[in-house]
């Protein structure tokens, strides 16, 4: 989606589903290199049990159709994300840029949409609601600590994206109503 093909990718721990295993995904040429090069070893390749667990992964992820899925999913979540730009004028803090494809989004907050100010204490804020009001667990990321990551499993469907959407734009318009000086206080929830 992106225009790249790369000539190497690193799979890790979602690939087992709990179960540890990675993977090394190349290109043809690239696999040749390895066969005419060094040897490689590793006492932990090739366990049956891993093996069959991210067999077992790669099955669901086929059968569900869990590709089409994030894709169709993470067009909602980020048009979605987009008309947070436009709350009411009293509401403190809006989403401004969106980045990502499918389910890996992160979703700037900020004060100033023009400025593109960082709206770091509304986004601690924010993710403390979140997890307190609605048991949603988010994570914040970014320089100033004000991107919202938004990675759910593959399995996430619109419904929850919706449920997911209409927390947040609650607890958005919720900051309305809280005393300026306790976001001024407000330190970076960790996450």
């Amino acid at each position: 989606t992106h225009g790249v093909a790369p000539d190497l990718v690193t799979l890790g721990k979602p690939l087992g589903n709990g179960v540890p295993i990675a993977a090394v995904l190349v290109v043809g040429r690239v696999a040749r290199a390895f066969a005419d090069g060094p040897e490689y070893f590793n006492t932990f390749g090739g366990n049956p049990v891993s093996c069959a667990a991210a067999l077992a992964v790669l099955d669901v992820v086929r059968d569900d159709r869990l590709r089409a899925n994030a894709a169709l999913v993470g067009d909602r979540l980020k048009r979605r994300l987009a008309d947070l730009r436009h709350l009411p004028p009293e509401c403190p803090v809006r989403v401004g840029d969106v980045r990502g494809d499918g389910l890996f989004l992160g979703a700037d907050l900020v004060t100033d949409l023009r400025a593109k100010t960082p709206a770091t204490a509304h986004a601690s804020l924010l993710c403390s609601a979140l997890v307190r009001r609605h048991r949603i667990l988010t994570t914040l990321d970014g320089r100033h600590d004000n991107v919202l990551v938004i990675k759910p499993p593959l399995c996430f469907s619109l419904r929850d994206a919706d449920l997911f959407l209409d927390a947040l734009t609650d607890e958005m318009l919720r900051l309305a109503h809280l005393d300026p000086a306790l976001i001024d206080a407000t330190s970076r929830t960790p996450t």
